[in-house]
């Protein structure tokens, strides 16, 4: 099998990038879940994939989601180490509902889901 390259885009540099395939390589991508979990420890990035009608591409995308009603927050004491909390509280269904109804992802999706959430009143503690 050959390996293809993908684009990915980090927001802080705006600008798509080149990542190239490497054998015996395995590519994780933290959703913006983890972002919030690692209280901003784990960065999120946009990723496209290069495709067209002479190469083939296999994707694996493995979708982990909690429970709708699962309340996503980072562990106490890494909040404590970090002395700043840098997003609420949520629920699983708020995000998932913000990203398929009200807002496309990129790189402002967690900051501007904080404040549809603040500005809905949904404070979970």
């Amino acid at each position: 099998m050959k390996l293809i390259s993908s684009f990915s885009q980090l927001a802080e540099l705006k600008h798509w990038f080149i990542v190239e395939p490497k054998s015996r390589i395995l590519g994780l991508k933290p959703e913006l879940e983890f972002l919030a979990i690692s209280n901003g420890e784990f960065k999120s990035y946009l990723h496209r994939a290069i495709v067209n009608r002479y190469k083939e591409r296999i994707s694996v995308a493995y979708f982990v989601c909690p429970r709708e009603d699962k309340l996503i927050k980072p562990p106490e004491d890494l909040v404590e180490r970090q002395a700043s909390r840098k997003y609420p509280n949520f629920k699983w269904l708020d995000l998932l509902d913000f990203t398929q109804k009200h807002y496309r992802a990129d790189g402002a999706t967690l900051q501007n889901f904080t404040k549809w959430l603040m500005s809905s009143n949904k404070i979970y503690s």
